[in-house]
């Protein structure tokens, strides 16, 4: 808003969806250029801009007067406020006591000057509706706060006063935008399996809040609720999870649910398919296999650049892995140190050099009955340089150059030679 960051924020939104968000703020009198710009996490973005402008209320008439004026009126013995144009009665029961100055009620058409004492002590000046105080048109929002947090039932005067990923706005402590949201990633699944054999699903559930959630994760076969697991997850943590399931014969969509307390919600689909009982199920069930293979054996990496070290998982049953990776400092990778499988995955390593040198990256992948290990040489190389290419115009300076200190050349070799 005019340029200046005024509220930040993510929200989950699935392929498909429309999303809307709101953030409260007050505007004060002017003019104002607005602009909102959404990013997603695969580097698209978008924007839109707008103006918007907030003009002073109205005037009352007869009396006339402006927006806060008060005027009392002594033969009703009442006080009347000028709110956008119209005058409107205030609590007479309050401001209409007496005219007595020192009862500590503040009575009609008495002020901080013609009264200080009752203006200071009694609660009656607040103005709860207008955020103010009777009879007085500019004040310190502070000062009203102090004075009127009780008798108005005031929650803030600032961000500070609101609890973790609340904000202060209009005297009350409201949801922070992106307060609240929760995302599944990383998701797998069986897709195809034999009647009697356990499908698994997989998926890292991720907190992108500001506060801790309480999270349920469902699982839906052919929209009835299967199974079930909750837990909780700090803000900015995520939980690899696990729920399976053991349908009929036949085809099935698959839905994965997670539901934060706070209202959040993340889903995924999928379809899977249940094949009747073969030989080899028959005769027992088929037993754990697991393959790893390094795709990068070796990688060449500049310093400031990163590249993915791959392998490839595969599995006959559903199960979890560990990744460990050493060799080189640890914020030079970025890895998921738990992985869950249900038949075939590609995972990677990301590295990224902060210094030059040669090193050998030592994996080592451990799933329920076998550990893998594997080694990648890295040659880490100095940063990249830009070459800088020469453009048109340099060319054509040069060549001119070239073709004057020619004819000098000649010019004076002509000359030696009449000499």
């Amino acid at each position: 808003m005019n340029l200046n960051k005024t509220a930040t924020g993510r929200q989950t939104v699935q392929a498909g969806q429309i999303n809307e968000v709101l953030f409260p703020f007050n505007f004060k009198l002017g003019t104002y250029q607005l602009e909102v710009n959404a990013t997603a996490t695969c580097g698209s973005s978008d924007f839109l801009t707008g103006s918007f402008s907030k003009t002073g209320p109205l005037r009352c008439s007869n009396p006339d007067g402006v927006h806060g004026d008060f005027r009392p009126n002594s033969t009703e013995s009442k006080v009347y406020k000028c709110n956008n144009g119209a005058w409107e009665i205030v609590q007479e029961f309050l401001y209409c006591n007496s005219n007595r100055c020192g009862d500590g009620v503040l009575n009609c058409g008495e002020t901080s000057q013609s009264c200080p004492q009752d203006f200071k002590e009694s609660a009656a000046r607040c103005d709860c509706a207008g955020r103010g105080f009777f009879s007085q048109q500019r004040i310190n929002p502070i000062q009203f706060y102090d004075a009127c947090k009780t008798n108005c039932s005031l929650g803030c005067i600032s961000d500070f006063s609101c609890p973790k990923g609340y904000g202060c706005a209009d005297f009350g402590c409201v949801a922070s935008l992106g307060r609240c949201s929760v995302k599944i990633q990383d998701f797998d699944y069986t897709k195809e399996f034999l009647a009697g054999e356990p499908g698994q699903a997989f998926a890292s559930v991720k907190n992108n809040g500001l506060i801790r959630e309480n999270i349920t994760l469902k699982l839906f076969v052919d929209s009835s609720n299967y199974n079930q697991t909750s837990f909780i997850l700090d803000e900015d943590s995520e939980r690899l999870a696990s729920l399976g399931y053991r349908p009929g014969v036949g085809d099935h969509n698959l839905e994965l649910n997670a539901n934060a307390d706070c209202g959040a919600t993340g889903s995924v689909t999928a379809s899977f398919s249940v094949k009747n009982i073969s030989i080899v199920q028959a005769s027992g069930g088929l037993s754990l296999a697991t393959q790893a293979l390094l795709l990068t054996k070796s990688a060449e990496i500049a310093q400031g650049s990163q590249k993915p070290i791959s392998i490839d998982i595969a599995t006959t049953r559903p199960q979890i892995f560990s990744l460990s990776v050493s060799g080189v400092p640890s914020d030079w990778l970025d890895y998921p140190q738990t992985i869950g499988v249900s038949q075939e995955k590609t995972i990677n390593i990301f590295v990224s050099p902060k210094q030059a040198g040669n090193y050998t990256l030592a994996i080592t992948l451990s799933g329920a009955e076998q550990t893998f290990k594997m080694e990648t040489a890295i040659t880490a190389t100095g940063a990249a340089v830009q070459t800088a290419q020469t453009s048109d115009t340099t060319i054509i300076v040069f060549g001119a150059l070239t073709v004057l200190l020619f004819g000098i050349a000649l010019f004076f070799g002509h000359r030696h030679l009449e000499l």
